[in-house]
């Protein structure tokens, strides 16, 4: 009985009905094409009825609109239809408006409602396939849509604000996400666990103030924020085993950490108009990326991390300057060339190591390193620039790199403040290993071994 006379609510839209008379809850009649609770009366359509039909074009203003969609205070929680009864004459909410765990509901359509004044809870819902409210503008708090297990989509076209978070996750049968209006989110916005999400488009958003969380959305192949500014806390883009592609063309600035990890199918991402990311930037285990776009980014407030890309075939950063705490490139088997020509500061240690093709390493104005530096296990590593290092504030370890023939690219290195270790690289002369490391302030133990083996040449 609830579910029956819910959707006839439900149905009601602001265009014109047919006034005929149809079935209504308990304690409600049809009246202008739509239920109404008894004892309301049309005043507006007594004072103004004319009985002169060639002359009164309008006779009925509630007709015209379907239902009254008068504002309401205070908060409404749906768990019965009389409950829906008393909302379905709301046209706004001064508090929150929650539909959660009911499932007697198949579709909530209110099409004249434009405004929450809290939360908007949508949750639960093991029947709910329709979620349309066309009109709404503005959530004054959080917009939470989760565990609605057979809601395949939802109409919220014209949502410019969510005060604070935005929370969509854990709707198995949810395809696509549309919110072409909406353009802040004044909390943390999360779309996570949606398994079958394919895409979203949420092309006109420019702030997020607070967390950006993309996250094991299995079926997800791209989406659009392509409008999207700031965010101003953390960005994750995390386990979406499906994603190829997204676009993220203004973001300039990431006040937390970023983080693009174990996206099997991407291929390629371009940040064009990043410049700075003020936490830790990492990306780690995205099988087929190839190629990452980070051309504006200068500063990195935290870590650096790039590893276990295995498809990964260069890394440049033109505009690189800085690097708060330490750099990670690890573990990226098809890298062959690392390349950052305006780094000049890393206040912690550099770890170069396990990348089996790389054969060239260029950071040519970097003049310290505030940690240790380790170049090690590259295997088809050949050539080193760092020209203008001068001091190590760590260890100096060089090893286990098969291809390289001379370490001419530290000629300007003075002093390490740690131990040095220079060792078994197969193609660099011992002699000019010990050469090299004869000219250094060192501040703790040498070790100098096992170079050269694969060269003939070699005093």
């Amino acid at each position: 009985m609830y579910r029956a006379q819910f959707v006839l609510l439900a149905l009601g839209s602001c265009g014109d009905q047919e006034d005929t008379a149809r079935p209504c809850g308990e304690g409600t009649h049809w009246e202008g094409g739509a239920c109404v609770l008894d004892g309301e009366t049309d005043s507006e359509t007594d004072s103004e009825t004319d009985t002169d039909a060639d002359t009164d074009v309008d006779t009925d203003s509630d007709a015209d609109t379907g239902v009254e969609c008068s504002p309401c205070k205070g908060s409404f929680t749906i768990e019965n239809n009389f409950d829906l009864e008393n909302f379905a004459l709301c046209g706004s909410s001064t508090g929150s408006v929650s539909l959660a765990d009911q499932d007697w509901v198949a579709s909530f359509h209110f099409p004249c409602f434009t405004t929450v004044g809290t939360h908007l809870n949508i949750q639960g819902n093991d029947a709910l396939t329709t979620l349309e409210l066309p009109s709404l503008t503005t959530v004054g708090d959080t917009l939470d849509i989760h565990n609605n297990t057979v809601l395949t989509g939802f109409e919220l076209s014209s949502l410019t604000t969510t005060g604070d978070d935005l929370d969509i996750y854990n709707n198995d049968a949810l395809t696509k996400i549309d919110l072409p209006s909406l353009t802040t989110v004044g909390g943390k916005l999360s779309l996570r666990d949606n398994t079958v999400l394919t895409s979203f488009d949420l092309s006109s958003l420019t702030i997020v103030n607070n967390n950006l969380g993309i996250e094991d959305n299995t079926a997800l192949t791209s989406f659009d924020l392509s409008s999207l500014t700031n965010v101003d806390d953390n960005l994750g883009i995390e386990s979406n085993a499906a994603l190829t592609s997204f676009d993220l063309s203004s973001l300039t600035i990431v006040r937390g950490y970023t983080n693009i990890l174990n996206n099997d199918a991407l291929t390629s991402f371009d940040l064009p108009s990043l410049t700075g990311v003020a936490g830790n930037l990492g990306i780690k285990r995205n099988d087929t990326l190839t190629s990452p776009g980070l051309s504006s980014l200068r500063t990195v407030g935290g870590r650096l991390s790039m590893e276990n890309n295995t498809a990964l075939t260069s890394l440049d950063l033109p505009s690189l300057t800085t690097v708060g705490e330490y750099l990670h490139i690890n573990e990226n088997d098809a890298l062959t060339s690392l390349d950052m020509p305006s780094l000049t500061i890393v206040r912690d240690y550099v770890d170069i190591r396990d990348n089996a093709s790389l054969t060239s390493l260029d950071m040519p104005s970097l003049p310290a390193v505030g940690g240790y530096l380790v170049i090690r296990d590259n295997a088809s590593l050949a050539s080193v620039d760092l020209s203008s290092l001068t001091n190590v504030g760590g260890h100096l370890s060089i090893q286990l790199n098969d291809a390289l023939t001379s370490v001419d690219g530290l000629s300007k290195l003075e002093s390490v403040k740690g131990n040095v270790t220079v060792a078994n690289c197969a193609s660099l002369c011992q002699s000019d290993a010990e050469a090299f490391v004869a000219g250094l302030a060192v501040g703790g133990k040498v070790s100098v071994y096992g170079n050269g083996r694969d060269r003939s040449d070699c005093e």
